[in-house]
């Protein structure tokens, strides 16, 4: 199949109209609770809080971790990497000792990073393919495309014996609900299934798998671990997303229930008027009150899905943030 030439937003250059973006969020909040997904889904009603929000530290960190494995300063010396990767912690508001974080990470880094970092922090846009046609994609019902889009954290290439081996890797944060993943929770990872599917329908290389970086911030913590995905599993998560992307689009959705379970309700932001829509109550007055229209997602300036860096030695460093 012929595609337009990608930029390294994985976009096409071409005029083609988009229909549908399904993201990972998208996908695990239809799954998830198919009501919530209509109050703030993008392709729905669009809605958020009206509260200002900070940046999570989980988007602090890969921040952090995308100037350190930025492609044009990797052959730089550390000793002036790290000063710039203390400098993106400090400006994100980093509530621990940047310093002693950056060390340790370099320490452990050191260890396991036998790989050439290519791009970090890159904006994905894959067909979604038809569930039922082979080699078809699938169209919204007003023709446009739909997509599936999601940010890959870092993209390498190893040399093996004289091969190369591309590897995406996954920035996974620890925190006290979520300690070091088991091997049967990564293999059943589907966002990496679809995040290697997604790179290798873009920009048609092999994708061996994902290495995950999982990291605790305090007291600092690192492991890596390497999952290789079979094609097998990668078509079949395509599949999945096919068939899920199909009801998302159906006209109308296929139900808008809500699914009440306490261990997402709680830390669902629509849960008030939801609960008022269980109670028969009429939820526009609330939903005017409390929630505004999402902003439009920004590309950020300098990132790899913002705008091209060169990639050569004494490349302009970027700067990351939200």
């Amino acid at each position: 199949m012929q595609r337009a030439p990608v930029d390294a937003r994985g976009a096409s250059h071409d005029d083609e109209r988009v229909g549908f973006v399904v993201t990972p969020e998208d996908r695990d909040w239809f799954d998830r609770c198919r009501r919530s997904w209509d109050f703030g889904a993008r392709v729905r009603r669009n809605l958020e809080r009206s509260v200002t929000r900070v940046p999570a530290l989980d988007r602090i960190v890969r921040n952090a971790l995308a100037v350190y494995y930025f492609p044009g300063m990797w052959t730089w010396s550390r000793s002036i990497v790290e000063p710039l990767v203390e400098r993106s912690l400090h400006d994100a508001g980093f509530p621990y000792p940047a310093f002693d974080f950056v060390q340790a990470y370099a320490r452990f880094a050191e260890t396991v990073d036998h790989f050439t970092p290519l791009r970090v922090e890159t904006e994905v846009d894959a067909h979604v393919l038809h569930p039922e046609r082979s080699g078809a994609e699938l169209a919204a019902p007003d023709g446009g495309a739909v997509l599936y889009r999601d940010r890959i954290h870092l993209f390498v290439v190893e040399e093996t014996s004289g091969d190369d081996a591309y590897w995406l890797v996954v920035h996974r944060m620890l925190d006290d609900q979520h300690g070091w993943a088991s091997p049967d929770q990564l293999a059943l990872d589907e966002r990496a299934l679809l995040a290697c599917w997604a790179w290798e329908h873009v920009f048609l290389v092999s994708v061996a798998g994902v290495q995950y970086n999982e990291v605790r911030v305090s007291p600092p913590e690192f492991r890596r671990e390497r999952i290789a995905y079979t094609d097998a599993e990668k078509s079949g998560a395509a599949r999945r997303l096919a068939i899920r992307a199909a009801q998302m689009i159906a006209a109308p959705p296929l139900g808008l229930d809500p699914t009440p379970q306490w261990e997402h309700c709680a830390r669902c932001e629509f849960r008030a008027p939801c609960v008022a829509l269980n109670r028969g109550e009429d939820a526009t007055a609330l939903l005017a009150e409390r929630y505004r229209p999402r902003p439009p997602d920004e590309l950020e300036p300098g990132r790899l899905g913002g705008q091209s860096w060169g990639m050569g030695r004494g490349a302009a460093p970027p700067r990351f943030g939200d």
